[in-house]
């Protein structure tokens, strides 16, 4: 199986966990990631630029549309956006594919594969719910880093656990990082 990830926004320690727990699983990666700048990445997840390029099987710059994964003839089962940022969503609903993470994301709605959206930013204001509806109505699906409460999260890491096994769930990886509801 393979997956692009692309880490745009806010919220890097779930995209960093997500490439982890993938690897873990055997799952091709395929990064791309917005321009942090080494503070970014050393503040949200203490790892250094290389750390980051480490976690993944395949890196790509994200001015590079070269890559394969800019090609709807390149077959990945789908792409996971985690964090993705109100301005990416934005972007996504415009169809305006300025860059790799862009158009990467765009060949997954043209081609009918599995696009999840994970944002980590609040409030949301009414543009930017507008452009949710659109970005769901083409087929992603809008996975907000929210836990599932009623399971007791107790700490970060849980929730974080919870949140990338919901993605996992709409690849169909089996994984043991939440108790689904109702299970014992």
């Amino acid at each position: 199986m393979k997956i692009v990830v692309a880490l745009s926004g806010k919220g890097l320690l779930i995209g960093v966990k997500l490439l982890q727990i993938l690897r873990s699983l055997g799952v091709e990666t395929h990064a791309v990631f917005d321009d942090y700048s080494e503070e970014e990445l050393s503040s949200e997840t203490g790892l250094s630029r290389l750390e980051l390029f480490s976690l993944a099987d395949h890196i790509y710059r994200n001015n590079d549309f070269t890559a394969p994964i800019a090609s709807g003839s390149y077959a990945v089962e789908g792409m996971i956006i985690a964090p993705c940022s109100l301005k990416r969503v934005s972007d996504l609903a415009q169809g305006y594919s300025k860059d790799l993470i862009g158009r990467a994301a765009d060949v997954a709605i043209k081609e009918g594969r599995i696009l999840i959206l994970s944002l980590s930013e609040t409030p949301l204001s009414k543009e930017d719910l507008i452009n949710l509806i659109t970005l769901a109505e083409a087929g992603a699906t809008i996975l907000p880093a929210v836990p599932l409460f009623y399971t007791g999260v107790e700490g970060l890491n849980e929730a974080v656990e919870q949140i990338i096994g919901r993605m996992l769930d709409r690849f169909g990886l089996q994984h043991r990082l939440y108790k689904p509801w109702g299970v014992k």
